[in-house]
C-alpha cells in the first residue's frame, strides 16, 4: 500500500526515467494531500457507529456536502483534484460538494465548477 500503490491502481500516467517519476510522484502527491486527507476523514466518520456526520450527508441523494473554512491553497486547487474525494469514497457516494469559504479564497473558484469527469462541484 502507500501513494505509489495508489497512483498504479488510478491509472495515473508517470515519466518512465527514475528521476522524472519520482519529481512527478512528488508534485502529484503535493496536489491531491488536501483531496485525499478530506477523503480518508470523511470516509472514516461515515463508516463510525456514532455518525458525527450525519449532517454532512444527505442519505436520500448520496450527497456529502463539505465546508472549507479558511480555504487559501485549497481553493486553487484544479477540480480534477477535488474529484479524487467522491472516487476514494465509493459508490454509495454520487456526488461531493464542496464549499470553499475565506477571504484568500481563489476568484475563479467563486463560481460553481463541476468536475466533467467526476462527481464533485466547488463552489
Amino acid at each position: 500500500r502507500g501513494f505509489d500503490a495508489y497512483v498504479r491502481h488510478r491509472g495515473f500516467a508517470l515519466p518512465d526515467a527514475p528521476t522524472d517519476r519520482a519529481l512527478a510522484s512528488t508534485l502529484l502527491a503535493h496536489a491531491l494531500t488536501y483531496p485525499l486527507t478530506l477523503a480518508a476523514a470523511l470516509a472514516q466518520s461515515l463508516d463510525a457507529p456514532n455518525n458525527t456526520a450525519s449532517d454532512t450527508v444527505d442519505r436520500t441523494s448520496r450527497v456529502v456536502r463539505v465546508a472549507v473554512v479558511g480555504a487559501r491553497a485549497e481553493s486553487a486547487l484544479p477540480v480534477k483534484m477535488w474529484g479524487e474525494v467522491a472516487r476514494a469514497l465509493g459508490p454509495g457516494v454520487r456526488r461531493v460538494e464542496l464549499f470553499m469559504l475565506g477571504p484568500q479564497v481563489v476568484a475563479t473558484k467563486r463560481l460553481a465548477r463541476r468536475d466533467t469527469d467526476g462527481p464533485v462541484v466547488i463552489a
